[in-house]
């Protein structure tokens, strides 16, 4: 097996871990939205998978860029800029990249949620990207 086929291997986990991450951060915002979770208990669910998803989603970058996969680096790379936007907007006083009294607002909620199911296409277009590069480099 070629160190291609390893590399796209691993991205399709890493990518179904960013998938998971990001589902289960889409279902914690609709109970928040539906009243069946409060505020802090939201957002420290989804502080908790914030620095998770970040790393992976850089783990993955960093590996396009050494394997000389340019296209892949660089379609990666705007949502890492987007993360490190998102991360260095933040407020000093903030409890994290969530705020309970910055989310309570339901166009706050709506905005996040909007965020999140941007994401989720994005993942699952690279998912299969990579299942096809994962396919043709075992067959060649």
């Amino acid at each position: 097996m070629s160190m291609t086929a390893l590399l796209f291997g691993f991205a399709m986990i890493d990518n179904i871990l960013l998938l998971l991450i990001n589902i289960y951060n889409i279902i914690t915002l609709s109970d928040l939205e539906t009243d069946l979770m409060n505020v802090r208990q939201c957002c420290t669910k989804l502080n908790q998978t914030f620095l998770p998803e970040i790393a992976l989603h850089v783990m993955l970058t960093v590996f396009f860029i050494f394997s000389n996969h340019w296209l892949l680096f660089l379609l990666n790379v705007c949502l890492d800029l987007w993360f490190a936007y998102v991360y260095f907007k933040r407020q000093p006083g903030q409890l994290g990249i969530y705020d309970p009294l910055e989310i309570n607002n339901r166009q706050r909620i709506k905005a996040k949620m909007r965020e999140f199911i941007i994401r989720l296409p994005f993942y699952l277009i690279c998912f299969f990207i990579y299942l096809f590069l994962l396919i043709q480099a075992l067959i060649i």
